[in-house]
């Protein structure tokens, strides 16, 4: 081996070394810090991260700690109208704390959408949603170890929504699924 090979080789590992301690850094941080700032051109907010994660107060905070599923909604009364349907939210947040309704994105973390295996052996007519849940189709999945990665296509949405399962839950076999969204965990900001 050359010496140029040498020198890059261990540039190389210096480089992935680097990257994985401060991996490793962040990783404990966030499990021990009392309080960290979320920026994004100015300071988002400022929390432990168990707090910005379950109240973050924009869109870019709530993007930090986890992969979600952004819609479009139309907010009255504390009820946000979406492709998944009528979702009552808890939690509208703002940094300025001011009172939102008209057009919101609607924010549901991929954990927090149910889907139910739809037995198309039965007739359409016998397949029904309510309000409040929509027929999907699963049109990709991703086998991650304990939990899968679905893609799952609804009528009213032209990007698939990203569904996280406990693996093996949804027989592989399942195509059509009723969606359903935990309610009280959609997040509402101002668009």
């Amino acid at each position: 081996m050359s010496s140029n090979a040498v020198c890059s080789c261990l540039v190389s590992e210096r480089r992935r070394a680097s990257r994985d301690l401060s991996r490793a850094v962040f990783s404990e941080a966030s499990t021990t810090l009392e309080s960290m700032p979320i920026i994004n051109g100015t300071i988002e907010q400022i929390g432990t991260p168990a707090e910005i994660y379950s109240s973050p107060v924009s869109l870019f905070a709530a993007r930090f700690f986890s992969e979600l599923n952004i819609l479009d909604g139309e907010l009255q009364n504390g009820v946000a109208d979406t492709c998944l349907g009528k979702i009552s939210i808890d939690f509208i947040s703002s940094k300025s704390n001011e009172k939102i309704s008209g057009k919101v994105a609607v924010c549901v973390r991929q954990t927090d959408i149910s889907l139910k295996a739809i037995d198309v052996s039965k007739s359409s007519a016998a397949i029904k949603s309510s309000e409040n849940d929509v027929i999907g189709r699963v049109v990709a999945r991703r086998f991650l170890g304990n939990v899968e990665v679905l893609d799952v296509v609804i009528e009213s949405r032209e990007e698939p929504l990203k569904i996280r399962l406990k693996a093996g839950v949804l027989p592989q076999s399942t195509s059509l699924v009723m969606v359903s969204v935990n309610k009280n965990k959609a997040m509402v900001y101002k668009r």
